[in-house]
């Protein structure tokens, strides 16, 4: 359907949450990162390991916590900028009838891939 169907459309309204109050949304991303397991397993497997148990726990907890944590902000607010400036772009008529064929065929493809490895 995604190759040879009628694409479907973006529209701005589905993409506003004008209507939903700003808690809602901090409260639905936060939950979203609370329930992510690659988080949940780097932060309780992983980041330990760097932890000097003889040193300042405290002080290197906040460390570890910070350096883990302001590059994902930034990230994360990339990615939030990016968004609204694409927000123009896949609102245009054109773009699902563009995109949708591209996406479809590559779903194809990585499908052949997969088909034809052996286990």
């Amino acid at each position: 359907m995604a190759i040879f169907g009628p694409p479907s459309s973006v529209t701005p309204s589905s993409l506003s949450s004008a209507d939903k109050p700003a808690w809602k949304i901090w409260f639905s991303g936060l939950t979203l990162r609370l329930a992510n397991p690659k988080a949940l397993i780097f932060f309780v497997a992983i980041q330990p390991q760097f932890v000097n148990p003889i040193g300042n726990l405290p002080l290197q907890m906040i460390w570890l916590a910070a350096s883990s944590m302001i590059p994902e902000l930034l990230i994360l607010a990339c990615y939030g900028v990016l968004a609204g400036r694409m927000q123009a772009v896949a609102t245009r008529p054109g773009y699902g009838r563009t995109t949708h064929p591209i996406a479809g065929g590559l779903m194809v493809g990585v499908a052949s891939l997969v088909a034809t490895v052996r286990a």
